[in-house]
């Protein structure tokens, strides 16, 4: 059984972030929609009502996944994405899975997942919003066997791991929220900077803090004059 994830109303800003190989993607979340069922082979005689039914195992999930964006910000960076996580077979000869995190995929117990389509950016819509959707399959493969693999066989997923955010990454965000603060007293735009604000808040929720690293070497520990 998987984790059950924290529910929106006690964490909302993992629910809007996506995290692809520990990277954010731009913009939030919109929509994560899971489909995963049993391949069932049911037989049935000629003339009688009812049917055997057999389980022959569950079958890998569909996901598609829609990102809300609206920023140029946004839009440079899916254009990155797209490229990242979604190369065209005259490219490349190897398919690529990736490590996706998001509080929905964790319920179904879902990491590594493999991009099978990518719509948009669409045209933005009347409040200003542009979509992008990527459609995804589960990659699990069965235990290997000694038949010969085709070249456009998955061969491994990217690294997984919870997002870290460090000491480093705390005073940033504390150092761009006191800006912030200081320049909206002074009637400047803050736009920026609270986009690089939102980003970091989203990272920190879903990351896993990392201390400061301990010195070593001679004289380590030791107290300054």
């Amino acid at each position: 059984m998987a984790d059950a994830p924290a529910h929106w109303d006690d964490k909302p800003v993992p629910w809007d972030a996506l995290y692809i190989s520990n990277v954010l993607a731009p913009g939030m979340v919109d929509d994560v929609d899971v489909s995963r069922s049993y391949k069932v082979d049911e037989k049935g005689g000629a003339g009688v009502n009812g049917a055997t039914l057999t389980v022959q195992g569950l079958q890998l999930a569909n996901v598609t996944i829609k990102l809300r964006l609206w920023t140029r910000n946004h839009l440079n960076k899916i254009d990155q994405l797209i490229y990242s996580v979604f190369i065209k077979p005259k490219q490349t000869k190897q398919v690529r899975p990736f490590d996706f995190t998001h509080p929905v995929l964790t319920t179904h117990g879902l990491r590594s997942l493999l991009v099978q389509d990518v719509t948009g950016p669409s045209k933005p819509d009347g409040e200003g919003f542009s979509y992008v959707t990527l459609k995804c399959k589960e990659f699990a493969p069965p235990p290997a066997k000694p038949a010969a693999s085709a070249t456009t066989t998955p061969k491994a997923t990217t690294s997984a791991g919870l997002p870290k955010w460090t000491i480093e990454d705390e005073q940033l965000l504390k150092a761009l929220e006191a800006e912030a603060a200081k320049r909206v007293l002074h009637g400047d735009d803050v736009s920026k900077i609270n986009e690089r604000i939102w980003n970091l808040k989203q990272r920190k929720a879903g990351a896993e803090f990392v201390g400061p690293i301990a010195p070593s070497g001679p004289g380590a520990g030791a107290a300054k004059p």
